[in-house]
């Protein structure tokens, strides 16, 4: 599962946020702040993609930088919520 949204994220990224860059090789520890692959509008569009993708609610107070600098930080949040969320169900 974790490899998935890890994939699922790089795609997004790659597809709408590097269109302007075609061969940027994007890992899952590419710092995107400091390689200005994302701003605030396209940290927006991906929290607007994930929660549709996954049901989940980003909160405004979870939009921080050690949640969104590399797809790995957002793939591990994006794993908290859901576990949140199969948590909350079996409750």
């Amino acid at each position: 599962m974790a490899s998935d949204i890890r994939l699922a994220i790089r795609e997004y990224v790659s597809r709408e946020l590097l269109q302007d860059r075609p061969g940027f090789v994007l890992t899952d520890e590419t710092d995107l702040l400091t390689e200005h692959i994302i701003d605030s509008l396209g940290i927006f569009t991906l929290v607007t993609f994930l929660e549709e993708k996954y049901g989940i609610v980003i909160d405004a107070d979870e939009i921080l930088v050690e949640h969104f600098g590399t797809i790995s930080d957002v793939a591990n949040l994006i794993e908290a919520k859901l576990a949140g969320v199969a948590e909350a169900r079996t409750a």
